[in-house]
């Protein structure tokens, strides 16, 4: 087998120096070149960056101070309304010390009128009691002076009446009662006022003592309880005209006989039996046996009314 043997090669040509220089030339200016774009462009960019940097710092500081501003605005009008609401307490503080400078005034008005009220207070029940005491003596004269006599209700009018008339009618009454009365045992007789209208009115007899006031009102008891059905009337006076039946008391005093209709009144409603008058004082009874009621006021018969109205529940 042949053995191939390569050939040494052969000496490469050595390049040109002008060549090599070219070369070199164009490598440093293609480097050149492409470090100055790259420099080109890195300075474009930075230059961008500090642009929008400033821009944002322009705004910031723009946001800021309008900020600040609406901030300061804010704090002056919190300020004012501040100073405003501090006026407005000192005014208030002003108005409230003079309201408690007011108020201490009329607290002191009020004290010194409570003290008047209880002074007046106490005056009108010395004044009540004196009113009271004044009543009573006045009650206590007027049932002396009427203790003697004798009131006829039902008396007919006879027109241009004179004082002997009732005289003279009294005289026939005594004497159709069979009692020994005369003139001179009669002090006074005169009608009690009435109205103009009425054909009929009261006549008071005062008597020279009680003992003829009490003969004339037992005698006319005895009359009627003989005549039931002739009952004493204007007859028995000796008047003329339509007979009328009489009615006979004691006289009373105002008092006593405002207390009478009340108590009449009273027994009405709470079935009492029994209301009469005697020597000027008023009496009840609730039925046959049981003890009789004086009344001394009408203060009295509302408590007799407050026990009976317990009971009846």
């Amino acid at each position: 087998m042949s053995k191939c043997q390569r050939s040494p090669p052969s000496k490469a040509a050595k390049p040109d120096k002008t060549q090599i220089n070219l070369s070199e030339s164009s490598t440093l200016n293609v480097q050149q070149s492409s470090a100055t774009q790259r420099n080109k462009r890195q300075r474009s960019h930075s230059t961008d960056f500090a642009d929008e940097m400033s821009n944002l710092k322009e705004e910031l500081l723009t946001s800021m101070k309008t900020l600040m501003a609406n901030h300061s605005l804010r704090l002056d009008k919190l300020e004012d309304r501040i100073i405003s609401i501090q006026e407005q307490n000192k005014s208030i503080q002003t108005t409230n010390k003079e309201i408690e400078k007011a108020m201490n005034g009329l607290s002191e008005d009020m004290k010194n009128i409570e003290t008047k009220l209880s002074y007046l207070e106490q005056e009108k029940k010395k004044l009540e009691l004196s009113v009271a005491q004044i009543e009573s003596k006045l009650d206590y004269v007027e049932f002396t002076s009427l203790k003697t006599s004798v009131e006829l209700r039902n008396v007919p009018k006879i027109p241009g009446e004179k004082r002997d008339q009732l005289y003279n009618s009294v005289l026939k009454l005594c004497d159709s009662l069979e009692l020994s009365i005369r003139d001179i045992d009669i002090r006074d007789v005169y009608r009690l006022p009435s109205k103009k209208e009425t054909t009929s009115s009261s006549v008071c007899i005062e008597l020279c003592n009680t003992l003829k006031k009490s003969q004339i009102l037992d005698g006319i008891k005895v009359y009627n309880k003989s005549h039931p059905t002739d009952k004493l009337s204007s007859l028995n006076l000796g008047m003329a005209g339509t007979k009328q039946p009489i009615f006979a008391s004691e006289l009373l005093s105002a008092n006593t006989k405002r207390l009478f209709f009340c108590a009449r009144e009273f027994a009405k409603k709470f079935n009492f039996a029994y209301t009469w008058s005697s020597n000027g004082r008023v009496f009840l009874r609730k039925e046959e046996g049981r003890p009789h009621i004086m009344l001394r006021s009408e203060a009295h018969l509302d408590e007799l009314k407050k026990n009976e109205t317990s009971l009846s529940k």
